[in-house]
C-alpha cells in the first residue's frame, strides 16, 4: 500500500509523509529510487530534508506558542506523586 503510495505520488509523497513519519517514509523513499522509480539524487534527499526540518520547526514552533515544556511537566507530575 505504502509503496503503490509513493510510485504514484513520488516526491511530494516523500515531502508530505516525512513532515508526520520520517523513518519509514525515507526507507521507502531510499528503496522506491534503488528500484529505480525515484531518483535519490537530488530529490529523494532533499523531498526528506524539507519535510524533516518542517515538521521540527512546526514541533518546536507549537512548544514556543503554547509555553510548552516537556521536562518541567515531568517535574511537576513526579513531585506530585
Amino acid at each position: 500500500m505504502l509503496e503503490s503510495f509513493l510510485a504514484k505520488y513520488g516526491y511530494v509523497a516523500i515531502l508530505l509523509g516525512t513532515a508526520f513519519e520520517d523513518e519509514t517514509i525515507m526507507l521507502m523513499g531510499g528503496f522506491s529510487a534503488h528500484r529505480g522509480y525515484l531518483k535519490l539524487l537530488p530529490w529523494v534527499i532533499l523531498a526528506g530534508f524539507v519535510g524533516n526540518f518542517t515538521q521540527s520547526n512546526k514541533s518546536n514552533l507549537l512548544a514556543l506558542k503554547f509555553d510548552f515544556c516537556a521536562f518541567c511537566a515531568f517535574l511537576r507530575l513526579y513531585q506530585n506523586s
